[in-house]
């Protein structure tokens, strides 16, 4: 399979180098926040932070020797964690030695599909007016410009990836992310690359679409994506611990560099699951989760059709969508079954790990 994005830690290497400023802390990560480790599949440990209710394999209704079977095979493989959620409630939990439910991971372009979670809230907020609002309307210096098809690129085609802009991501990483990241101004970098097509023709896989939905929340509500995300979703979640890389300007990254727990992520796949609702409060508005998770591009052989920031294919027979990250970090969600998995990898092929979540489908009766 063609390179998607490098690993988070060469991004943040390339970041430190380009002067960014890395989160609230202002540290540089480049592995995995580690605390404990903790025995595999061990359901019981609490980790402090979490406010999950834990049932057995069997009380869910799975398949133990099937879902036992399945953990011993992800030992062979970079597989760091996996968290099963059925009902609301943590089934099972892997852990790869050395690392535990407190442990945060790069989840790389996971980090999309919280930022498309948050252009739904601002839509909602009338922060921004609609998903067909042009994106020259909010930066009025490439209106000016003397393409003409830049007045025809909208918020949902930064949505579903089919701006029509030169971004070889997929097939020439030196061309499209990196690039932005080395950049002094990451807006600018991506709003000066050439129109190949009319917006909205085809799908092209483009981290720059996601900066400049980043880009929009930050100019409209007159802070960043990350306090937007920490006062709008995460605080509501009970979702503390999450490192998200800053760039230029104090600008969050929108659709990379961010770091969470497996169980939080998690959280984040559940809410989606139930329409945007959480404890009785809507933070997501539903009817954006319904479009979010509908198919709007033909997105990719391997992954299936591409939705608002998420992907959609069925599963084991069953309807489902994910959220995807570089080398194998997903939230599967599976509504039929009422289910969500999470796992965070560091595989080659990140397509390698769908037929190990169809699998865990299936050992549900």
């Amino acid at each position: 399979m063609r390179r998607m994005i490098t690993s988070l830690i060469s991004i943040i290497v390339i970041a430190l180098l380009a002067s960014c400023t890395m989160g609230d802390s202002g540290t540089t990560r480049l592995k995995p926040t580690i605390t404990k480790s903790i025995h595999h599949g061990d359901a019981n440990h609490k980790a402090e932070r979490s406010s999950w209710k834990f049932i057995s394999p069997d009380e869910a209704g799975f398949d133990m020797e099937a879902l036992d079977t399945i953990k011993l095979r992800l030992e062979s493989m970079p597989i760091y964690a996996m968290v099963v959620v059925k009902n609301g409630a943590i089934v099972d939990e892997y852990y790869r030695e050395g690392y535990d439910a407190n442990t945060r991971f790069p989840i790389n372009s996971v980090t999309k599909s919280i930022t498309s979670a948050l252009v739904g809230i601002a839509l909602q907020e009338k922060l921004i007016e609609g998903a067909d609002d042009l994106v020259a309307d909010y930066f009025p210096r490439w209106k000016q410009d003397s393409e003409p098809r830049n007045d025809k690129m909208t918020i949902r085609h930064l949505l579903t990836m089919s701006t029509g802009l030169d971004w070889p991501e997929w097939s020439e990483w030196d061309y499209g992310v990196e690039p932005m990241i080395y950049s002094s101004d990451w807006v600018s970098f991506v709003l000066n690359r050439p129109m190949n097509e009319n917006p909205g023709t085809k799908f092209n896989y483009n981290t720059g679409a996601s900066q400049l939905l980043s880009a929009i929340i930050h100019k409209q509500y007159g802070e960043s994506l990350q306090t937007y995300a920490n006062r709008k979703l995460f605080e509501p979640l009970g979702i503390r611990d999450v490192f998200w890389l800053t760039g230029p300007n104090q600008m969050s990254a929108g659709g990379l560099g961010m770091e969470m727990v497996p169980r939080d992520m998690a959280k984040f796949g559940q809410l989606y699951l139930n329409g945007g609702e959480w404890e009785g409060h809507q933070i997501v508005p539903k009817i954006w989760v319904t479009h979010s998770t509908s198919k709007h591009s033909k997105g990719s052989l391997w992954f299936g059709s591409y939705g608002y920031h998420w992907w959609v294919r069925s599963m084991a027979g069953f309807q489902a969508y994910f959220a995807m990250g570089h080398a194998g970090q997903y939230i599967f969600v599976v509504p039929e079954k009422k289910l969500v998995l999470v796992f965070t990898s560091n595989l080659e092929d990140s397509s390698a790990l769908i037929p190990y979540a169809e699998e865990i489908v299936e050992a549900v009766y």
